[in-house]
């Protein structure tokens, strides 16, 4: 192990929380059902949902529960990806804002410490 600074940041952890992951991978999830695919006159896939849970569908059953179940099993491992990939710039932007905070804090300390002089013997 060399003491070259250009390699520093290889040896320190990437920033991750499973915690950021799981929230950043349940709003892409819900987001995925909420948003509209882009042609006119479409509508967002959640609304497949509302087309099972009122009955307004001409097909079988089966092909409602089926269209759900793909579209739940794509949206979620691709939420789970997209959730993955984010939490790196999130924590890392965290731990930023963190250390500086810290920082800010330590010179506010600093400079409001007073600073008694040694005592004179005579």
């Amino acid at each position: 192990m060399s003491d070259d600074p250009s390699h520093a940041n290889l040896r320190r952890p990437v920033p991750a929380s499973k915690r950021v992951w799981l929230i950043l991978s349940i709003v892409v999830f819900l987001a995925a059902w909420l948003v509209n695919p882009g042609k006119a006159g479409d509508l967002p896939a959640g609304m497949l949902w509302w087309t099972l849970i009122t009955h307004d569908y001409t097909c079988p059953t089966g092909e409602i529960v089926g269209a759900l179940t793909f579209f739940t099993i794509f949206f979620g491992a691709a939420a789970a990806v997209a959730g993955w990939l984010l939490q790196f710039p999130v924590c890392l932007a965290c731990g930023l804002i963190r250390s500086r905070r810290t920082k800010d804090q330590g010179d506010f300390a600093r400079q409001n410490t007073i600073v008694t002089p040694p005592s004179v013997v005579s």
